[in-house]
């Protein structure tokens, strides 16, 4: 009986680690689409200026 508890506790505190590593994972990619998302929003005003350029040339 006392072996099977230490087992459950061993198992729960590598559950609660792979758990925070999920979190981990998942914040950081959050953060990369939000970079991704800057970058195509600076990539969309980028060719709105240089249409704007060319539109003024003519």
């Amino acid at each position: 009986m006392k072996h099977e508890a230490k087992e459950l506790h061993r198992i729960s505190a590598r559950l609660a680690v792979i758990d925070q590593k999920c979190d981990l994972i998942l914040s950081q990619l959050s953060a990369l689409r939000a970079r991704e998302g800057l970058d195509a929003l600076i990539d969309r005003l980028h060719r709105q200026a240089r249409a704007m350029r060319h539109d003024r040339r003519r």
